[in-house]
């Protein structure tokens, strides 16, 4: 086993003993107790027998029952034996045993710790195991190194240890008398950030039943203790003390498996966090940064970060799933972690640490002191207020007693009842009401929200309204407007707006047809979705959508002859800008199936179907242009002229 060490090798024998002619020591009085047995009737009691280990008789007394009280506790003054004693209680009724308990006693020499029927002392000495072998049967008759058998062998011994910071190294029954190679255990180096150790080859052990034994590494990190006391320190601090120990505090006992084929480990501390500074801090919670280069960055390692009450001295650790990575920036990671609970104007030390993936953590990093911040006073609120005075009242801040500060700030009110006008293309008037107060002039600041607000344009006024000119049609503007008073500003009011698409000045009238028209316009600037183009007359309306690409528009499925409204206007949103407009009537249809009836000398008439679509009247012309000409509607839909000249030409209207 391994444990920290003032940088001294030391390899330590444990012996447990039992000396045949140990020396004698005066004898003491022994104190048993046990509790006592109810219902006992007819002929019964109690009998205590002590024997030496060696079976020798050296007391024995019957106790009566009714002697007996509820706690029962008897003294013996012994004669001293170094192997110990036996005692044993019996109880019994008519001869018979009822129950029997033994209770071994163990003695040993001055400096020796007993543990159930063994002894036990810590040498500490530099001696190779066989010296250590020899060193401790010196030490008393059947005394060896220590063959730990049983788990509490191993806690007891374990327990001891821990308590002695100065051991490196420890010698126990464990030998390579069944192997050729002598084993050797070597520290090679010792530094602030790490511990070199070789050691002789483990190969021949391979041979043997793994399950009998185990090798690893082990060693703790202390908060307390004094590391490198000599020998004779100890013996003086164990004898003024009378055999107590300064108070220690292992915070982590580390174990590192070492495999058979391994010849050495380097036990190397990770280098500390950089760059420890303290983030936003509150009245309970202190946030702190720190950054690791990717080259110190390996796989499995974490952080702990440890945070000390000054005041109380209290030390706690912050929970995993408050650190988090944050970016990579130069080469380093970065890292935050969050430290939340904390009292309110409470001093702080806070320490970061890399630990790799056995539990080793960094040494030499800076902590930093931070102090969390004061709870304000709650229910701020104003009292008497006059024309020169003004009452504030709070309730007391929660915590220890606080001074107060108060600062007055003659800030000016916000403007009131600020208003933008409606319908908006490329102008706005922005107009407000003067606040309660002296206020010196107003700052007004405005520009397109798509752009950033150091580019917009700002003007100082002693007016309370202003118009905004040259804005873009269908773009989204912002206002701020400030009341302003000496270097003093009053809180922002802002607004937002959106202007009108821009209008269409004129439609151009394209192609007319029976059926269809074509309509065309000019482009404009600014912003929109598309064009829509209305075609409506009195039995019909109808709309098309036109993408905002084009500036034509062809309109079809009209009825021939008939006039139509038709209206385009640009349109973002639900917004539309001013419309232009054009009446159009499509071509007439031709007259069909015309033919001559009922003619004479001096007169004949004609016949056709009446034209589908508009038709207002039907034109008859005569050549020459002599005569007189009557048009005559018929129910079977067809239409008639009656014609008193010689020559005509038709066409219908």
């Amino acid at each position: 086993m391994l444990a920290p060490s003032a940088g001294t090798e030391r390899q330590t024998a444990e012996c447990p003993s039992s000396p045949a002619s140990p020396p004698p020591i005066s004898s003491g009085a022994k104190r048993m107790e046990w509790p006592c047995a109810r219902g006992c009737h007819g002929q019964g009691g109690y009998t205590v027998t002590c024997r030496t280990a060696s079976n020798h008789l050296v007391y024995a007394e019957p106790i009566d029952p009714s002697a007996c009280s509820p706690e029962c506790k008897m003294s013996l003054q012994l004669v001293e034996d170094q192997r110990g004693y036996n005692i044993t209680l019996r109880s019994s009724r008519n001869d018979s045993t009822l129950e029997a308990k033994t209770f071994h006693l163990t003695q040993c020499p001055p400096g020796w710790l007993a543990s159930g029927r063994s002894c036990y002392s810590v040498r500490r000495r530099a001696l190779t195991w066989g010296e250590a072998q020899r060193s401790c049967k010196r030490l008393a008759a059947g005394s060896h190194l220590a063959d730990l058998k049983t788990p509490d062998d191993l806690l007891f011994v374990s327990s001891h240890l821990l308590s002695h910071n100065s051991l490196l190294l420890l010698w126990t029954g464990l030998s390579d008398q069944q192997v050729p190679a002598i084993f050797s255990f070597d520290l090679v180096q010792v530094t602030e950030q790490q511990v070199e150790l070789r050691w002789s080859d483990f190969s021949p052990l391979s041979s043997l039943d793994h399950s009998s034994f185990e090798i690893f590494l082990q060693y703790q990190k202390e908060t307390n203790g004094v590391l490198g006391q000599s020998e004779d320190s100890r013996s003086r601090t164990s004898e003024e003390k009378k055999g107590t120990q300064s108070p220690s505090s292992v915070e982590k006992i580390v174990k590192v498996p070492i495999t058979l084929s391994s010849r050495g480990v380097t036990v190397a501390g990770p280098l500390p966090p950089q760059n420890l500074t303290v983030g936003s801090t509150t009245v309970s919670q202190i946030r702190v940064h720190w950054m690791l280069p990717d080259v110190q960055c390996v796989a499995g390692w974490t952080f702990v970060v440890r945070y000390v009450d000054m005041s109380s001295r209290q030390q706690r650790i912050v929970g995993m799933a408050d650190i988090s990575w944050m970016s990579e920036t130069g080469g380093s990671q970065s890292y935050t972690a969050v430290i939340g609970g904390l009292a309110s104007h409470r001093k702080y030390m806070v320490d970061v640490y890399t630990v790799t993936q056995h539990g080793i953590e960094s040494c030499g990093q800076v902590p930093v002191t931070v102090q969390t911040g004061l709870v304000p006073p709650s229910r701020v609120r104003e009292g008497v207020v006059t024309d020169s005075s003004i009452e504030l009242l709070w309730d007391p801040a929660q915590g220890r007693a606080h001074s107060y500060e108060v600062i007055c700030l003659n800030f000016p009110e916000v403007p009131q009842e600020v208003a933008l006008s409606e319908h908006v293309v490329t102008s706005v008037f922005v107009t407000w009401r003067p606040p309660p107060g002296q206020v010196e002039c107003y700052k007004l600041v405005f520009g397109l929200l798509s752009t950033d607000k150091s580019l917009w344009i700002e003007v100082l006024l002693l007016a309370t309204s202003y118009e905004i000119r040259d804005l873009i049609p269908g773009s989204d503007y912002g206002v701020n407007i400030q009341s302003v008073l000496g270097s003093d500003r009053s809180q922002v009011v802002h607004r937002e707006f959106s202007t009108r698409p821009a209008g269409l000045c004129k439609l151009h009238l394209g192609n007319v047809y029976s059926s269809s028209v074509s309509v065309s316009w000019d482009g404009a600037i600014g912003d929109f979705d598309f064009y829509r183009v209305t075609v409506a007359n009195a039995s019909v309306t109808s709309t098309l959508a036109i993408p905002k690409e084009e500036q034509v528009a062809v309109v079809t499925g009209l009825v021939d002859g008939c006039s139509y409204n038709v209206s385009a206007e640009r349109v973002r949103g639900v917004t539309a800008g001013s419309a232009a407009f054009l009446t159009v009537t499509t071509v007439p249809a031709r007259v069909r199936r015309v033919r001559v009836v009922n003619v004479s000398a001096r007169a004949f008439s004609l016949r056709w179907e009446q034209a589908v679509g508009c038709v207002d009247h039907y034109q008859v012309s005569l050549l020459p242009n002599q005569g007189k000409v009557t048009v005559h509607r018929g129910h079977d839909g067809y239409v008639q002229v009656t014609a008193n000249c010689m020559q005509l030409r038709w066409r219908g209207l």
